[in-house]
C-alpha cells in the first residue's frame, strides 16, 4: 500500500488515497472515481473506463493495464485523475 495525492481535474480538488501498488490502474481509477463522487455527492456519468491517471512527474498517462509499481509511483507522489 502506498499513500498518494489524487488531484481531481473535475473538481479541482486534492484527495489523499491509500492504494495497492500491485492493482491494475484501470481498477484503481474506477474505485477513485466512485470514492470522489461519493464525497462530492455526484454521479459518475459516462463510461467509467474513460477515466485515467496521469503522472506529471513522469509526464505520461498511466496505462490502465499496468500497476503503479510498474511506473515507479511511490508514497507522496501526486497523480491527476480525470
Amino acid at each position: 500500500m502506498i499513500t498518494v495525492m489524487i488531484h481531481s481535474v473535475m473538481f479541482d480538488a486534492d484527495y489523499e488515497f491509500c492504494l495497492d501498488s500491485n492493482t491494475a490502474v484501470g481498477e484503481l481509477a474506477d474505485e477513485i472515481g466512485e470514492v470522489i463522487c461519493q464525497k462530492e455527492q455526484c454521479r459518475l456519468s459516462g463510461d467509467p473506463e474513460q477515466f485515467m491517471l496521469y503522472s506529471l512527474e513522469r509526464k505520461c498517462v498511466i496505462d490502465p493495464g499496468a500497476t503503479l509499481r510498474d511506473y515507479g509511483v511511490k508514497t507522496g507522489d501526486t497523480l491527476y485523475f480525470g
